[in-house]
């Protein structure tokens, strides 16, 4: 594949992003807008009855998968609207990297746009929170899934949202089987193999102290993405978006605790360890800013106003 083949790919990505962009003002979302292809109709979940602070987040992390599904599975969206994603291992870069590359911070956009909890905040306090809530995605959602599957099948391996994984141990016949798009791209073999062996490394160190240790369940990893989404801690937002984001995540803790009262561990013994696992999914994500750093210097990525949102790139970084 030479470069006009993977700019091909990037571009074709790129009009199916685009799609997701052009919502239809509706106050519900059925399957019939979807089974027509309508993706972000889905996009205008406004006006839902307020919700608890928990279960919002679930409805909302729900519907992003629903996304996926329809996006990532091949075919047209009504015959995938009842599919789930299946894991497979990766075959084609362009699919599992490029795709990801464009959709997923549309993805987590919406989610951010269709939070009632966050719909009184001025747009350009939202757009700060979607960076904030996009990159720890990623640090949070990645280990877990990774985790989850290599457990069940004993193997090595870094899972991604459209459930493509990569197994350690095949990490060189990846870039055989794709070594016309690592050309293309202006890099070698030894080189494009460190900077992912880098990345991996530091993907199961982070599985491994935390995750592994905790072993969080589903909705335990979902309470999670609420304390990254209402982080009072995040940077540059304002004084006023730093009370409602205390205020609400203080209502989502009290709701956890709430949940778990029943439980055979005490719910405060248990807060405490999935708090652990924030600390932790704090440092990782530090870590991979500084791995897509790497893919910008190395044009692994090309140049996209989301990515340098919300890793916040400045070109400085990278020359």
């Amino acid at each position: 594949m030479d470069k006009t083949a993977v700019q091909c790919n990037r571009d074709v990505i790129g009009r199916r992003s685009l799609s997701l962009t052009q919502e239809k003002q509706k106050e519900t979302v059925n399957d019939a807008d979807l089974a027509k292809g309508n993706l972000l109709k889905i996009a205008s979940l406004s006006k839902l009855q307020r919700i608890s602070v928990l279960d919002s987040v679930k409805k909302s992390y729900d519907m992003m998968n629903r996304r996926r599904a329809v996006l990532y599975n091949s075919g047209s969206p009504g015959s995938n609207l009842k599919a789930t994603l299946k894991h497979k291992e990766l075959d084609n870069f362009a699919e599992a990297i490029f795709s990801l590359h464009q959709v997923e911070p549309e993805l987590c956009l919406l989610f951010i746009n269709e939070n009632s909890y966050l719909a009184s905040l001025p747009k350009t306090e939202r757009r700060k929170i979607f960076g904030h809530f996009a990159s720890h995605l990623q640090g949070i959602e990645g280990p877990y899934m990774s985790w989850a599957y290599g457990t069940d099948n004993g193997d090595r391996v870094w899972v991604m949202p459209n459930k493509i994984y990569l197994n350690l141990k095949h990490m060189e016949h990846y870039f055989d089987s794709n070594i016309e798009i690592v050309q293309a791209l202006n890099l070698d073999k030894t080189t494009a193999l460190r900077i992912h062996e880098v990345t991996f490394i530091n993907a199961m160190d982070m599985i491994d102290t935390y995750i592994t240790r905790v072993a969080p369940t589903e909705d335990e990893v979902i309470f999670l993405l609420g304390l990254i989404i209402y982080d009072p801690g995040m940077k540059n937002v304002n004084h006023e978006t730093k009370n409602i984001l205390q205020k609400t995540r203080n209502l989502l803790i009290k709701e956890f605790l709430t949940v778990h009262r029943n439980d055979s561990i005490d719910p405060v013994i248990r807060l405490d360890e999935i708090l652990w696992i924030f600390s932790g999914v704090k440092e990782y994500t530090s870590q991979l800013r500084r791995d897509m750093l790497m893919f910008r210097f190395f044009d692994i990525l090309p140049p996209n106003e989301y990515f340098d949102e919300i890793w916040s790139v400045d070109m400085c970084d990278i020359c």
